[in-house]
């Protein structure tokens, strides 16, 4: 049985009061728990080592033991992976011997505090006003968009940002493994969640997100958001909506590179269907992507010796009507941003001649 939000808050209190203090601070955006007594965080982007500890290896487990029991899962060491979500949003992920060869570690990243919109990003310096608008016209036009990057690059915030802008008259569906709240206040939204964990109930209860992109397909949705594709048979149901007229969607994938989504889904795709060729799947994939944006971190070093962290967009791929990938426009640290003209112009074109 699940328990209450008011008592997994007591729990969380009462087993982790090593890391209190830790989880009321608004700017740390993740804690890691190597071992119990190897704990450290990231704020602005960058890892800092505590003094925070448990009293030893048995508490820890304890701590994770708890969590797991309080949103209906089981956690040992038959089954000894965690992935939660909290109450307060928070997403933790946790693994126990014999998996974790060294102990049981963990890493809690707290729900931000403060949801970013597109300005916030341009006056933070993620992204030029230039840029946004390029990805806005592509966005009202329902063109099928996957935002792109390395783990902790910001996927997540900017997708956040972007489902802002989208027209409160739209419904949107959105399917996680694990929910982010991707947006919150809008009232015509569906969101449902797949988190791939076991739980206290019978196998036959377990839900993927293939099941649930099907499910909400039926919902009467104007967009299909997917938090991130992880898996080939989700990469292959999420390919399969945009090419049956689902125009908008949206999700997250990670990637190297914007042009490298088309690989990075390529990959996936063949993994799920295996009697097909990859050169079927290329076209497939070129003829139902429009945009890809690759966010990545830049660290850089002030002038008074300390490091920025800063989460960029980097680059922004367009696929045109005869399948040909161009990159609308790339970042670089030294340069700063350089714009393809002649594809910009070829791309609000083609947005002109969908409208």
């Amino acid at each position: 049985m699940r328990t209450s939000n008011t008592e997994i808050a007591e729990l969380l209190i009462h087993y982790g009061g090593p890391i209190k203090g830790l989880l009321q601070d608004k700017t740390i955006t993740e804690i890691c728990i190597d071992a119990y007594d190897n704990v450290y965080v990231e704020r602005n982007g960058l890892l800092e080592d505590t003094d925070v500890s448990w009293p030893n290896e048995a508490e820890l487990s304890r701590y994770i033991q708890q969590i797991a029991n309080s949103v209906g899962q089981v956690v040992n060491r038959q089954n000894p992976l965690l992935d939660a979500r909290l109450p307060d949003g928070a997403r933790i992920n946790a693994t126990l011997p014999p998996v974790s060869v060294h102990g049981a570690c963990m890493s809690i990243r707290p729900y931000p505090a403060v949801h970013r919109t597109i300005d916030d990003l341009i006056g933070g310096g993620a992204l030029p006003r230039r840029t946004a608008d390029l990805i806005i016209e592509g966005l009202n036009a329902k063109l099928n968009m996957l935002v792109t990057g390395g783990t902790g690059s910001g996927k997540s915030s900017f997708l956040r940002a972007l489902l802002f802008l989208i027209d409160v008259a739209e419904r949107i569906g959105i399917v996680e493994d694990t929910t982010e709240n991707l947006a919150p206040g809008r009232k015509r939204k569906v969101e449902l969640e797949a988190p791939r964990r076991k739980r206290a109930l019978s196998d036959d209860q377990m839900i993927t997100l293939v099941t649930l992109i099907e499910e909400i397909l039926r919902k009467r949705i104007d967009r299909l958001v997917c938090g991130e594709l992880r898996t080939p048979a989700a990469c292959a149901a999420f390919l399969d909506a945009m090419a049956t007229g689902h125009g908008g969607c949206l999700g997250t994938l990670h990637t190297s590179g914007a042009i490298d989504t088309i690989d990075r889904l390529v990959t996936l795709f063949a993994r799920q269907a295996t009697n097909v060729d990859r050169h079927s799947i290329n076209d497939l994939i070129l003829s139902n992507l429009d945009l890809s944006i690759y966010i990545a971190k830049d660290v850089e070093r002030q002038a008074d010796g300390t490091r920025r962290v800063t989460r960029r967009v980097k680059e922004v791929m367009w696929v045109d009507e005869h399948k040909k990938p161009h990159l609308l426009m790339k970042h670089r640290v030294r340069t700063g941003h350089e714009y393809n003209e002649s594809a910009i112009e070829a791309y609000r074109a083609h947005l002109e001649s969908i409208h």
